[in-house]
This record gives C-alpha cells, structure tokens and sequence, in this order.
C-alpha cells in the first residue's frame, strides 16, 4: 500500500523529471537546428518547480490537518 507521503514524493518528483526533460527537448531542438525557438524557457522551468514545492508543501499541510 502507497502511504500519502510517498504518493506526495512520486508526484512531486514526477513533475520535477517531466520539467527536466521537456527543457532538455527544448534544448536539444534549438542546438540541432529543429526550429528556431528563441524563447527563455529558464523562468519557465523556475516557475514550475516553484508551483510543484508549493502544491507539495500544501497537502503536506492538508495532511497533517486531517489527521488532528
């Protein structure tokens, strides 16, 4: 059985490595020469992982709330 937390750590840890390899695809497309996507995709990055700590940091709250 998948306690909370480690239901919590698999999602968090998901979004993490699906920023990660959607950055990487970006990356790889604009060194190969795919297309030409001048964008900063950086503060995007940033900003994902920012929302996934909070959403994360969140349920913990929620979590612990339930429990009382």
């Amino acid at each position: 059985m998948v306690t909370p937390k480690e239901r919590d750590d698999a999602i968090f840890w998901g979004v993490i490595a699906f920023v990660v390899l959607v950055g990487a695809i970006v990356w790889l497309g604009n060194d190969a020469g795919w297309w030409t996507f001048n964008f900063p995709f950086w503060p995007i990055i940033i900003a994902w992982v920012a929302f996934a700590i909070l959403v994360s940091a969140i349920r913990k709250i929620r979590s612990r709330e339930a429990k009382v």
